[in-house]
């Protein structure tokens, strides 16, 4: 039904600014809850038409706070590999249309300095179905430009 689709557009629109903004919580399980609940939410918004924006935004949102977090060190670039890690388990087919913009993030992130950090986008990296850096190669070069800028 189409009205159902819009109200289900409306609500997560709703749902999704909290969601993001409660992986910087300082506890780990909470930000690894909310990451979970973040996948399924973006798995619920319709991809035609009215989610994909929603879904690229979450994305972009993301990968903001992991290069924000890179170049001051303020935030939690493990909030955004748990919150990837999850995305990918649970919601990869919203993420298929973007994978321009995710598989050169995710093969740039899983080169982090941190252990910590690069051990869990390796797996997503390992695990991922969404396409090789070769074929995004251009892509990854604009990142790794960003990055050292």
């Amino acid at each position: 039904d189409q009205t159902l689709g819009e109200d289900v557009s409306n609500v997560t629109t709703k749902t999704l600014r909290p969601l993001l903004d409660a992986l910087d919580d300082s506890a780990t399980l909470v930000r690894k809850g909310f990451a979970n609940t973040l996948s399924y939410v973006v798995k619920s918004i319709p991809t035609k038409a009215t989610g994909a924006p929603q879904v690229n935004d979450v994305i972009q949102k993301l990968m903001g706070k992991y290069r924000d977090a890179a170049q001051t060190g303020e935030g939690n670039k493990d909030a955004v590999a748990v919150a990837f890690s999850e995305l990918m388990k649970n919601a990869v087919s919203s993420l298929v249309p973007f994978q321009k913009e995710v598989v050169p993030f995710l093969y740039f992130a899983k080169n982090d300095p941190t252990e910590s950090i690069s051990k869990i986008f390796q797996e997503i990296w390992t695990d991922s179905s969404l396409g090789s850096a070769r074929v995004y190669l251009r892509e990854v070069i604009l990142v790794v430009h960003d990055a050292l800028q």
